[in-house]
């Protein structure tokens, strides 16, 4: 990381909001003050100066900038630092040296006459997680774009199609039959339509997995999981919500959830994920005040169990 993508994000990020989402600030006249959150003390020591963009503590002699308090507070290297100080302010990091001004890269879409051929075939179920979940829930009625693949025998494909009903590109995945869990022996089996017909120049941007459901559902609730197989199973166990898939765990952002403006949003993160989204929806309530973010964290010691396990097991279909 650079001298001056560093400089950009110290400038652009705003002192007493970023330590304010850690320790409560009281005004004092044209600076903030608070009890150190670095010694133990009564008396309040810890200064913040928005005009100076630092902070300094008079009892223990800790002192900085936004990237420093950052860094000292949550005990992480600075590259780490800088990167959620700009997460958290929305703040895109640009290069040191740019021969003409950034512009956003043209997102690429997959040809929708392919994408149709591809659902309308009579094959479409014919794989492996559409007969696992049949038998679960026979004859199941789903909202998603789900086909197969001949990439490997008996692979699905879930199609991600944004809220402008734009194709993105497919995901194809293996399942178990008879468990319905993912193939990750000898290794994981997972890739995407686009790289799998080697298309060129192809700009892919993922977006959420069942996006185009919040045009059809307008006035629903918002349920986001991290795979699409759990977003699937929950949407026919609780089919009064919207429910989205983020497809890893990683790809929970402010750009991805902007098309949330307004919604009920409620996350439920698997196991061990829990702190780092219960930080991302304190991200977002902040960068989209009007959209109301909450989390529900399921309890569990299981090596492996994960989400879908938990509605399976607390919703049995009826036989």
């Amino acid at each position: 990381m650079t001298t001056a993508e560093i400089k950009s994000v110290k400038q652009n990020c705003d002192i007493v909001k970023v330590i304010s989402h850690f320790i409560e600030l009281k005004r004092d006249g044209a600076n903030y003050t608070a009890t150190c959150p670095f010694h133990n003390e009564r008396s309040k020591s810890f200064t913040v100066s928005a005009s100076k963009n630092i902070f300094k503590c008079f009892g223990c002699g800790k002192s900085g900038d936004v990237i420093d308090f950052v860094q000292f507070h949550k005990g992480i290297p600075q590259p780490e630092a800088v990167q959620w100080c700009a997460d958290f302010q929305n703040i895109t990091i640009q290069p040191e040296y740019k021969p003409e001004p950034y512009t956003e890269p043209i997102i690429s879409y997959f040809h929708r006459g392919a994408f149709l051929n591809a659902m309308n075939n009579l094959k479409r179920y014919d794989n492996n997680f559409m007969k696992w979940l049949w038998s679960v829930y026979p004859d199941s009625y789903i909202d998603y774009h789900v086909s197969s693949s001949k990439h490997w025998p008996g692979a699905v494909v879930f199609w991600y199609e944004d809220n402008r009903g734009l194709i993105r590109s497919g995901k194809i995945m293996q399942y178990d039959q008879e468990t319905g869990k993912r193939v990750k022996e000898p290794k994981p089996l997972i890739t995407w339509v686009h790289k799998v017909l080697s298309i060129p120049g192809y700009n892919f941007e993922i977006c959420l997995f069942g996006e185009h459901l919040l045009n059809k559902y307008p006035d629903r609730s918002v349920c986001i999981v991290e795979s699409e197989k759990t977003a699937i199973i929950a949407s026919i166990a609780y089919p009064n919500y919207i429910w989205l898939a983020t497809g890893s765990l990683t790809n929970l952002t402010y750009k991805r959830c902007k098309v949330l403006k307004g919604r009920n949003v409620t996350l439920y993160p698997d196991l061990g994920a829990e702190e780092r989204w219960q930080e991302k929806i304190e991200q977002l309530q902040q960068l989209m005040p009007d959209t109301n973010y909450s989390m529900r964290a399921m309890k569990s010691s299981e090596k492996g169990y994960d989400l879908c396990d938990y509605i399976l097991d607390r919703l049995k279909p009826k036989q």
